[in-house]
């Protein structure tokens, strides 16, 4: 946790952003970078009757961080999406209820 959710990239792609982001955000995020997960949801993205390949949907699931961190993690993300040629890209942040929360079936306290 967080949960880092790309949409329209293969497992390989979201390798090369795990590796060129993963540090900096940990260290924004203030969270071991084992905590992080990068998740490729295998999907396609359909505009205007063609598959896009240049398109990217991110959601983030996190617990609640200022519009500063968001804003600079969205930036991190942008910039390691289009070194990999995505030229399009929208990043959502959900906020995961802390109070809603379970680990291995443990409620999770911070």
């Amino acid at each position: 946790m967080p949960f880092f959710n790309f949409y329209n990239l293969s497992k390989e792609e979201v390798l090369k952003v795990s590796k060129e982001t993963l540090k900096d955000i940990a260290k924004i995020v203030e969270c071991p970078t084992d905590w992080f997960n990068y998740n490729s949801i295998e999907s396609h993205t359909i505009v205007d009757n063609e598959i896009k390949s240049d398109i990217c949907y991110v959601r983030v699931e996190w617990f609640k961080r200022s519009e500063n961190i968001q804003q600079e993690v969205a930036r991190i993300l942008n910039n390691a999406l289009n070194k990999i040629g995505i030229k399009e890209t929208a990043i959502n942040f959900i906020e995961i209820d802390i109070d809603k929360y379970y680990e291995d079936g443990k409620k999770v306290s911070f």
